[in-house]
């Protein structure tokens, strides 16, 4: 059975899937277009938690894992970062968030586009050691 009923306003040949056995999980389905590519993107809400299950073997990262504090830029090979920033084809990148009078969402592209790269050439930083709590002892 399906579980997105949802009309494509460029290409109707075109469909976008999300796979599921159950669809009894699924709670909100969206499709909202982009200007970022000619698919919509499809966004689905699952009355569903995986990160809480005890079988799930890894922590799901989270958007805001993102960043460039998690990053440990000193040990990065800034001159692979360097190589492949001159690859990019900015001007497509403008292009493509047209109409952008503010020119947020070029912005948000740059960002986006500078720290995918970044994880490419770039270890993540060690998780913060715990430190030893002293205890007092009673004698």
């Amino acid at each position: 059975s399906s579980g997105i009923n949802a009309e494509w306003p460029l290409r109707p040949g075109i469909l976008d899937l999300v796979l599921t056995n159950r669809t009894h999980l699924i709670c909100e389905t969206k499709s909202t277009s982009t200007c970022l590519s000619d698919h919509n993107i499809v966004s689905v809400v699952l009355g569903y938690d995986a990160r809480r299950n005890a079988n799930y073997g890894h922590r799901v990262k989270e958007a805001e894992d993102f960043s460039y504090f998690n990053l440990n830029l000193m040990k990065a090979d800034l001159e692979q970062i360097n190589n492949d920033l001159k690859l990019v084809d900015w001007d497509y990148l403008f292009d493509i968030c047209q109409p952008d009078a503010d020119g947020s969402l070029f912005a948000e592209l740059i960002r986006l586009t500078v720290l995918q790269i970044c994880y490419m050439h770039a270890p993540t930083k060690d998780p913060p050691k715990k430190k030893k709590v002293p205890t007092a002892t009673l004698r």
